[in-house]
């Protein structure tokens, strides 16, 4: 039970820290990757998950001979489903950070760029 925990939990993290990375790294980031609340509480997940999923393997490892044992056709399914999703769906939700809408730039030249020339200067006083 040890082995599904650790691959389920280190697979979900996995694709939670593609989908995140993938998203801030758009051009034109979504919204929720401006919310500082929103991305502590994801960057606390992808950790969370990380851990306990090290965790449980490094228990699996340490009980190998009695876990080996209760690994049934069901489990070991949703273990390699699991490490496929993940093996697969992380390039693909990474590789999803150059997609998305173009970045709204400005036009080049004196107007987008407001410079000394085009900034109104107040007049220095003179020290009495």
């Amino acid at each position: 039970m040890f082995a599904l925990w650790s691959v389920v939990l280190l697979s979900a993290a996995m694709l939670l820290f593609a989908r995140a990375y993938g998203a801030h790294r758009r051009p034109a980031p979504p919204v929720w990757t401006r919310s500082g609340t929103l991305v502590m509480l994801i960057c606390v997940a992808i950790t969370c998950g990380f851990g306990f999923g090290t965790g449980y393997l490094a228990a699996f490892l340490l009980n190998l001979t009695s876990q080996i044992g209760q690994i049934g056709l069901v489990e070991a399914a949703v273990m390699l489903g699991a490490l496929a999703l993940a093996v697969l769906g992380t390039p693909l939700l990474m590789a999803r950070g150059g997609a998305g809408p173009a970045p709204v730039t400005r036009a080049a030249g004196p107007a987008a760029r407001p410079g000394p020339a085009t900034t109104p200067q107040r007049p220095l006083r003179k020290a009495a």
